[in-house]
């Protein structure tokens, strides 16, 4: 009569009882209070509508959009009122304009979230010096 050997059935039995063991200590020392720190961050599509007016007897030069010191567009013209689709994370960000010279305009910040994707900012040259800008 010929012995049969089933140690590698048992070896593999083993050392997956191990693997199963390591995992659920594992899983135990995470708390369930980690899990709830995680936070995502949500990214929306955010329309940003720039009316920029044209202001008589002014140089009316082109200006560039700025959002979070990133340029979404270059040389929006005086007198065009223009939307831009871009993609924000939820949260506050910065706005404003910045001509290819000296002029740029304060910073102004808006808080995007599920319920504010639309912007709506103006613009205009002063007639002594500089640009305004302002959200309606």
């Amino acid at each position: 009569m010929k012995e049969t050997n089933n140690s590698g059935c048992s070896g593999c039995l083993g050392f997956v009882i191990m693997v199963l063991i390591v995992a659920y200590i594992f899983n135990s020392c995470v708390s369930e209070d980690d899990n709830k720190n995680v936070k995502t961050i949500n990214s929306y599509n955010v329309i940003i509508n720039i009316d920029y007016e044209w202001v008589s007897l002014t140089s009316n030069n082109p200006m560039n959009i700025i959002v979070d010191d990133k340029e979404i567009k270059h040389h929006h013209k005086a007198g065009e009122e223009n939307s831009y689709s871009i993609k924000l994370e939820e949260g506050t960000h910065e706005i404003y304009l910045k001509n290819d010279t000296i002029y740029e305009t304060k910073k102004i910040e808006f808080e995007v979230d599920k319920d504010n994707t639309y912007f709506d900012f103006g613009a205009a040259v002063r007639l002594t010096f500089g640009v305004d800008f302002w959200q309606n």
